[in-house]
């Protein structure tokens, strides 16, 4: 599996950065997304952590205005009502004058000891030479919970990607949560793309502290060691027996810019 990651070096610049795939949610945690739960970002993270739906359904959507003339928005639908966490996502998302457009197909499957899930990418980019039309590829990941709080996750994207263009490079993904019961959580992970120039190991590191029963307040650092900016964020969520909302502030570090995530989404 190393090989194809390490497949094939290219120095393409690559106009889609992997932030327009966190939402409000894990970009509050720093971008820290392969053991974080909560939220539907899971189509296009780690969809395993989409478990999280087991017993119920989930219909929500996202907004993001970036930095660096980044922006998306989400739409997603999950049913987890059988045994298997299934649903569908839509996303839009704009690099300047190149676009993105992604439907996903995601599963989880949840047993007390491990959580696995796997999706299917059908990408059309517009607006971007070489590279332009439709491209497809998937994600696999695991989240693993340990008895004290402590839980294990991890994923990969892209693995059988061969097309010179490498818009759709091989990642990987690895982070530890600690949760302290009705109190807190803290996030952290590292991450890499590889088959691209000057890509490196990213860390992301997050806190959330439960201010009221559904309301908590998160922060967050990303560490780039890539060719992008580093930042830290800020946010807060509503997390209630129907309806989950997050909203996240965020600032780069090296050339300072702003943008901000919202996302809302129903459970029933």
């Amino acid at each position: 599996m190393l090989a194809i990651f390490l497949w094939a070096q290219s120095s393409h610049a690559l106009p889609f950065s992997e932030r327009l795939d966190w939402g409000a949610h894990n970009y509050g945690m720093g971008g820290g997304s392969a053991a974080a739960l909560g939220s539907a970002d899971g189509f296009m993270t780690n969809p395993a952590t989409l478990g999280y739906y087991y017993g119920k359904s989930y219909l929500g959507g996202s907004y993001q205005l970036l930095p660096e003339d980044l922006s998306s928005w989400t739409t997603s639908l999950l049913d987890g009502s059988g045994g298997l966490v299934g649903g569908f996502s839509f996303q839009w998302a704009d690099a300047g004058s190149a676009r993105r457009q992604t439907y996903t197909v995601a599963a989880a499957y949840k047993t007390e000891r491990v959580w696995l899930g796997a999706s299917i990418y059908a990408h059309r980019f517009t607006g971007v030479r070489p590279g332009k039309g439709w491209h497809y590829s998937g994600a696999s990941g695991i989240y693993i919970p340990v008895p004290g709080g402590l839980s294990l996750g991890a994923y990969g994207k892209n693995f059988l990607d061969t097309e010179k263009d490498h818009h759709l490079p091989p990642s990987v993904n690895i982070g530890l949560a600690y949760l302290i019961p009705q109190t807190a959580r803290a996030v952290v992970e590292t991450s890499r793309r590889f088959a691209i120039a000057n890509q490196d190991w990213n860390v992301s590191s997050g806190l959330e502290v439960l201010m009221h029963e559904h309301f908590s307040m998160r922060g967050g650092y990303h560490w780039n060691r890539s060719d992008e900016d580093s930042f830290w964020s800020v946010g807060a969520s509503m997390s209630g027996p129907k309806v989950d909302a997050s909203f996240t502030f965020h600032q780069t570090r090296e050339n300072p810019s702003q943008g901000y995530s919202f996302d809302f989404g129903l459970k029933f």
